[in-house]
């Protein structure tokens, strides 16, 4: 039944788990071959660096998909009615009324990764990141979270955000 993969008996009875069931072992190396093949054919991309870690991901998720047209959306507004020079923080939008509109107010507090690939979409593209349209209700500036995004620093956020005043964004998310 077992195949002796150690060598002699006197080994089995120090060390009852140096056999191994035959059928059991071609068991396992099927299902390695399975999950070899497996993420062979999906290989996920690198959307996000934050805090030190990439998140892996095949796509862009409902809830980011839904900040980044609600963001595209309010850049568009904003634009309308303000410039460059007039804009100030008082304009932009807090986490709460961008959560709400994205349909996930629930996440007004936690929505920090997202508004990073909403930065990596962004960056992909070569436009500014909309994620610093984005601001504490209170300080009226982005959350600690921001300089965390690709491309993102506190010292550059408002040049950022003038550059959002400026910048063309595609008419659909892609």
């Amino acid at each position: 039944m077992g195949q002796n993969l150690a060598g002699s008996a006197s080994e089995e009875r120090r060390n009852p788990f140096i056999y191994i069931d035959k059928q059991f072992f071609e068991i396992v190396k099927i299902c390695i071959d399975i999950v070899k093949t497996s993420f062979s054919l999906v290989r996920p991309t690198p959307v996000y660096l934050h805090g030190g870690f990439v998140a892996m991901e095949d796509s862009m998720n409902q809830i980011t998909e839904n900040l980044l047209t609600c963001l595209v959306r309010f850049q568009r507004e904003l634009k309308s009615t303000k410039t460059p020079d007039t804009v100030t923080p008082n304009d932009l939008t807090t986490y709460r009324r961008i959560c709400t509109k994205a349909g996930f107010p629930q996440l007004t507090r936690r929505i920090g990764n997202q508004l990073g690939e909403v930065a990596e979409w962004c960056q992909a593209r070569g436009l500014p990141h909309l994620n610093c349209l984005v601001v504490n209700a209170v300080e009226m500036k982005p959350g600690n979270g921001y300089k965390f995004a690709v491309g993102c620093s506190a010292e550059t956020w408002w040049a950022e955000v003038k550059a959002c005043l400026i910048a063309e964004y595609p008419a659909t998310i892609q």
